[in-house]
């Protein structure tokens, strides 16, 4: 008897192991938490904004909202809690629209450094008029798990060219719908052709 109840308590302390290390490395890392925060409070918001599904209503910083895991547009592992897929488009309402004159918007690739696990980026249709700084995309080129960007229906010209060659670890690149003029290459590990007729990129290794 005393071996049977040893045994039944030993398998409760397992589980209960077990239960507590699996809801704690669901959880979103903290470093990626506050760049999240740190991405929506660049968002050069505009009144078009104001809707109950605008401004990134789950992105907030509180006990009962606190795994970053959860928030819309966001999706980690489930193992490690490290944030692999971004799903940041159309962000800013309108954003695409000729007619609207929103403020405007730099592409800070500064701002995704933490997400060293991150194969999955979605910018698309927010509107970028350029890239911040002088670094370019070369801070996502340090994003070695990086497969997936697109920055499709934006405003970028062919002054984002030079850097398109940091992206050494992407097998697609969509810059469909935005300024860019002529054929060209961007030299690299991989190779991207812009066919301007057709408004598709398509890239390989």
């Amino acid at each position: 008897m005393r071996t049977l109840w040893a045994w039944l308590m030993v398998m409760l302390l397992l589980h209960q192991f077990h239960h507590h290390h699996h809801h704690e490395s669901m959880a979103c890392l903290e470093q990626e938490k506050m760049a999240l925060l740190a991405f929506k409070a660049s968002v050069p918001w505009t009144d078009y904004d104001d809707t109950s599904s605008g401004r990134l209503p789950s992105w907030v910083e509180d006990d009962d909202n606190d795994d970053c895991c959860s928030w819309e547009r966001v999706q980690c592992n489930l193992t490690t809690g490290w944030i692999i897929q971004l799903y940041l488009c159309y962000i800013r309402s309108r954003a695409y629209d000729d007619d609207v004159h929103l403020p405007i918007w730099l592409l800070n690739a500064s701002l995704f450094l933490p997400f060293q696990e991150l194969q999955h980026l979605d910018l698309s249709e927010n509107g970028f008029r350029d890239l911040a700084d002088n670094e370019g995309l070369e801070p996502l080129g340090r994003l070695k798990r990086l497969e997936v960007l697109d920055l499709s229906l934006n405003h970028f010209n062919n002054s984002i060219l030079p850097s398109l060659g940091s992206l050494k670890s992407l097998k697609n690149l969509s810059l469909s719908q935005n300024y860019l003029e002529g054929n060209f290459r961007a030299e690299g590990i991989f190779k991207c052709w812009m066919y301007l007729f057709w408004r598709t990129c398509k890239c390989w290794i």
